[in-house]
């Protein structure tokens, strides 16, 4: 992000996986379900990414790490909600497990300092990502016959794509790649 505003970088990235994804799927592009699927995961998929590219320009990358990761913590109850189903008591208690091991990973304290704006996009980010791994589930779930993985793959990535490049008339652009931002 020191090379690029967000939204460039976001565009050019996904821009490059959609392409990829589309490669290995181009039979299945043609499909109405292929595309309502992938345009509802897409739209979260931009959502989180945006949210997590934007908080990490004003947060740490150890504070934002742990605040998405709490993704984990969120994916039962955004799960109950979609399904109106209450999972089982396990689903509940590794979140919680994981969120200990996350925060020694990380180093995360809870030290009182107050949430900062990055702190609160990185939190949403993390109840986005929880949509979306939530809404793949019940989608997959309740799917009369399965979609090619791939093409559900490259619509999201390609609507990524397309969203941060819409978005590029809103901000400050910035491009000045380098040879680590195009690894990136």
């Amino acid at each position: 992000l020191a090379s690029s505003d967000t939204f460039t970088f976001l565009a050019l990235r996904f821009a490059v996986g959609a392409v990829a994804a589309a490669a290995f799927a181009w039979r299945h592009l043609g499909e109405r379900e292929t595309w309502r699927r992938g345009l509802v995961l897409g739209v979260l998929l931009f959502a989180g990414y945006a949210l997590q590219t934007v908080g990490l320009e004003t947060i740490s990358p150890a504070r934002a790490a742990f605040l998405t990761g709490l993704t984990v913590i969120f994916v039962p109850f955004v799960s109950w909600a979609l399904a109106r189903q209450r999972p089982a008591w396990p689903a509940f208690a590794a979140p919680a497990v994981a969120l200990v091991g996350l925060q020694q990973l990380t180093g995360f304290r809870f030290d009182g300092t107050p949430l900062q704006v990055g702190d609160a996009l990185t939190l949403g980010c993390a109840l986005v990502y929880a949509g979306h791994i939530a809404t793949t589930s019940h989608l997959a779930a309740r799917a009369a016959r399965p979609a090619n993985a791939w093409a559900v793959t490259a619509v999201q990535l390609l609507l990524v794509s397309g969203l941060a490049a819409a978005s590029l008339p809103f901000v400050e652009r910035r491009f000045a790649p380098t040879p680590g931002y195009w690894a990136a």
